[in-house]
């Protein structure tokens, strides 16, 4: 039986493979060509919870179009990144490396990508080469790079408070590291301002300098703290921050940022029990922060607990959160989603039991947007290859209605359209899949399938009928039945089930 083709076999157009040392950097390159329109799978981010993490890995690769190698000297000495190198390259997956320092790669990894297109990025702004990153993967699809992508999401799904950095910025550190040279001896007034308002080196000059002199207590003594901490936490010295923001706390019990920035970093060293407590103080302290709430959701995803992930994230982007974290949160709820028993039943399964799950996940009113269209294209699907073609037609037609974009319900309707003899309508179909830049192997079905509606009007035998749909039965009476437009009637589309408040998007 063909695939029902609700999510491609490729879903991502990259797979970002790197060392546990680049994190940030390949989080911001992921990121980056995100927001240039290309999706991105790297770990920890999509392992899905309760999985082997090396057969997510494995899946990882082969649902990604090309391998993105964030190249290091800890990558070099990486045996993971290695396997990972060697992985795509077996399924013929293009690798395209991304320098992110000025380092020639280890024999076990040139031997993989010594004829491939290096871009070196170790000098300059990452983004910057991002854009050439994006330029490659454009050409590679045949797509041309968001030219208004949206804003980067932050590194993490909740990150430490992040403080701007810019030219005032810069400036105005500057300006603290002259009037440094010229305040009198003991005056801790510059070393506060550079530890509250500044960044790197200088910030942390501060922070330590003004923590040193004794000279603040309580609540600004926490603020100290608590700023050095997430210095600490910026350059990966955990234990460091952890100490600061713990002191902070203890100073000032009150102070949210450090209840969150400590749970953040016991998120990522998979202490969930303790990051959970955190994030509970900092919401008892401030139930409107979407930070915390999106991070609890997050370990909550991770531990399975599905319902509670869902309703923290709706809760988080209830508060409309800056615009990098409310793509992270549609992400993450959408990952939720698909891992409801009846969501993945309804997928993976077939015949009269996958259409009773099918129906049970639309009915529940989980579901919203491209992750309810699945569900009707892929109803829709095993309702066809059943031979009800009216149904699957109208569960083809509200997927479309649901997700525009999605090309598999267009694909699908065409195939039932053809089938019925109505070439026309199959006709348009196909050709707004093809508009939709299917994948490779996908285009060239259609494409084929397009070009040979002529034999088909002339050949009744369904066998010819090319892939997705292999109907079971020629159709008889329902075929006869089926309407001949190439969007369903108003009333003949089920019903869209009332969801939750604020489940449509």
């Amino acid at each position: 039986m063909a695939a029902k083709g609700t999510k491609r076999s490729d879903s991502y157009a990259a797979f970002v493979s790197y060392s546990q040392a680049d994190k940030d950097a390949a989080e911001e390159i992921a990121d980056g060509l995100e927001a240039r329109g290309f999706k991105c799978w790297i770990a920890p981010r999509n392992v899905r919870p309760g999985r082997s993490y090396g057969d997510e890995i494995i899946r990882g690769i082969e649902s990604a179009r090309c391998l993105i190698l964030v190249l290091s000297k800890a990558s070099n000495e990486s045996a993971f990144v290695a396997r990972e190198i060697e992985r795509a390259v077996s399924k013929n997956k293009p690798v395209f490396p991304i320098r992110i320092e000025n380092v020639v790669p280890s024999p076990s990894l040139e031997f993989f990508i010594s004829s491939t297109q290096w871009i070196d990025a170790y000098a300059g702004k990452l983004d910057a080469h991002i854009d050439r990153l994006a330029g490659l993967l454009g050409d590679e699809e045949g797509i041309e790079p968001s030219a208004n992508p949206i804003p980067k999401p932050a590194r993490r799904l909740a990150s430490p408070l992040v403080l701007g950095i810019g030219a005032a910025t810069a400036l105005a550190a500057v300006a603290v590291g002259i009037l440094w040279l010229w305040s009198p001896a003991g005056d801790q007034t510059f070393n506060h301002h550079a530890c509250l308002n500044l960044e790197g080196e200088i910030a942390l000059k501060g922070c330590n300098e003004a923590i040193a002199s004794g000279a603040f207590e309580g609540a600004k003594a926490a603020d100290l703290y608590a700023m050095r901490g997430y210095q600490r936490h910026l350059k990966d010295d955990l234990p460091g921050a952890l100490s600061d923001y713990g002191e902070a706390i203890r100073l000032d019990p009150r102070l949210v940022m450090a209840f969150n920035n400590r749970g953040n970093i016991y998120r990522d060293t998979g202490q969930y029990d303790e990051a959970l407590a955190d994030y509970d103080r900092a919401l008892a302290l401030n139930p409107n922060k979407p930070d915390p709430l999106a991070s609890r959701g997050w370990i909550y995803h991770q531990k399975g607990e599905g319902e509670r992930a869902r309703k923290d994230f709706e809760k988080a982007l209830a508060l409309d959160p800056d615009d990098s974290l409310k793509a992270k949160l549609k992400d993450a709820l959408a990952e939720v989603e698909k891992s409801d028993p009846d969501y993945e039943a309804c997928e993976t399964r077939s015949g009269e039991a996958a259409i009773a799950a099918c129906d049970r996940a639309i009915e529940s009113g989980k579901f919203s947007g491209a992750n309810l269209a699945y569900l009707y294209n892929d109803r829709g699907y095993l309702r066809m290859i059943g031979g009800d073609l009216i149904q699957g037609f109208a569960d083809f037609s509200r997927a479309i209605q649901l997700d525009p974009d999605n090309y598999y319900p267009y694909w699908n309707r065409a195939e039932l359209m053809r089938h019925r003899g109505d070439l026309e309508s199959a006709r348009a179909d196909y050709q707004t899949a093809l508009a939709l830049n299917p994948k490779s192997e996908d285009r060239q079905k259609i494409e084929a399938a397009l070009g040979g509606l002529a034999e088909a009007a002339r050949r009744a035998d369904p066998e010819v009928i090319s892939d997705p749909s292999v109907f079971r039965r020629s159709g008889g009476e329902a075929a006869a039945a089926m309407p001949v437009s190439p969007s369903a009637p108003a009333d003949s589309a089920p019903a869209m089930p009332a969801g939750p408040a604020g489940a449509e998007p």
